[in-house]
């Protein structure tokens, strides 16, 4: 998301007003489901997607036609069997998506954009407030505990109540405004900077994951090695808590030099809420490490069934590449998993 409030942003500094366009309803078998936004400007689209296809295709006609009409709107798709086959689509079902017509000229509305773009950047909660009360359209920001933005009539009190939790990902506010949490659930954190480490942390950037990368050699955090949004630190992997905090809802994945650096890693990252534990290795190691957690450290098979090992998805991966596509999907299917649960 982080991309499209960027987008957002720019393009309403430099005084353009933007179309934001999100699926508000969908039903079947969609491309995107409710939740999926995109930036449109007069040039076209700017960043993000609702799907793609014909139905994106027709979205960004709209979304064009608005600008020049400044208003917002809806458009309901109904992709039943002719109107896939008008559409040129695959899929079957209804799409409503949602048109919010943002002017530059509009405070409120560039506060909003402003403070999501630094949330998201200073991976702080961010929730947005969207949608069309009538003929008004609203859309804010929900961060550090107060509002920023356009709201028509709803009560800034009454929102600040709801989202007081800070869990809960998608809530109705109200008929035709929702808030949804921007940040994606779940930081990777990554023990070993290593070939594998550095290949899994480019591979998660695009997918929307924070990560972070620790090693105790700075050679392997050098931030040079990663992408500009990856975060590095030097940690004492035999103390990790000294200068590191695993918290509930890390993903936790250890690949650090050697078998020794991996068992101090699992023993300690065991005594915490991490929801996911992943380990790099063959299951000979995983047995040998598993016997040496239970031995010296008196850990249960129970505590021992937290550990995904060998980590991720089974596809044949040999090279640091193939086995960062790997993990990264089996991330992808346990962050879904654990967005619903979170919601």
């Amino acid at each position: 998301m982080l991309d499209v409030f960027i987008a957002l942003q720019k393009t309403l500094h430099s005084g353009k007003p933007v179309i934001f366009s999100s699926v508000a309803v969908s039903s079947g078998a969609t491309p995107r489901a409710e939740g999926a936004h995109m930036a449109v400007a007069d040039t076209g689209l700017l960043a993000g997607t609702i799907g793609g296809g014909a139905v994106e295709f027709r979205s960004i006609e709209k979304s064009k036609a608005l600008l020049a009409e400044k208003v917002s709107g809806m458009h309901h798709y109904v992709l039943n069997k002719r109107d896939v086959e008008e559409l040129g689509m695959i899929c079957g079902g209804d799409v409503t998506v949602r048109f919010l017509y943002l002017s530059p000229e509009d405070e409120a509305i560039l506060r909003a954009v402003d403070q999501a773009v630094q949330s998201l950047q200073d991976k702080q909660s961010v929730y947005l407030i969207s949608g069309l009360r009538g003929e008004e359209t609203v859309f804010a920001v929900y961060a550090n505990g107060h509002i920023d933005g356009a709201l028509a009539d709803l009560s800034t009190e009454s929102i600040i109540s709801e989202l007081a939790d800070e869990k809960i990902r998608r809530v109705d506010l109200a008929d035709g405004v929702v808030a949804e949490l921007l940040n994606r659930a779940g930081r990777v954190v990554i023990f070993g900077g290593g070939h594998v480490g550095q290949a899994l942390a480019a591979a998660l950037v695009p997918l929307d994951f924070n990560v972070i990368v620790l090693d105790d050699r700075e050679a392997f955090i050098d931030p040079l090695r990663f992408p500009p949004q990856v975060r590095t630190e030097l940690v004492d992997l035999e103390d990790i808590k000294k200068t590191f905090e695993v918290g509930g809802d890390d993903f936790v994945c250890v690949m650090t030099r050697g078998h020794r650096f991996d068992q101090e890693v699992q023993a300690q990252v065991l005594k915490t809420d991490a929801p996911y534990i992943g380990v790099i290795g063959s299951r000979h190691k995983a047995r040998t490490v598993f016997q040496n957690l239970k031995n010296d450290y008196g850990f249960s098979d129970q505590d021992l069934a937290r550990i995904k090992t060998p980590i991720g998805l089974d596809i044949g991966a040999e090279t640091p590449e193939e086995i960062a596509v790997s993990i990264a999907a089996e991330l992808i299917t346990f962050r879904v998993e654990w967005e619903k649960a979170s919601s």
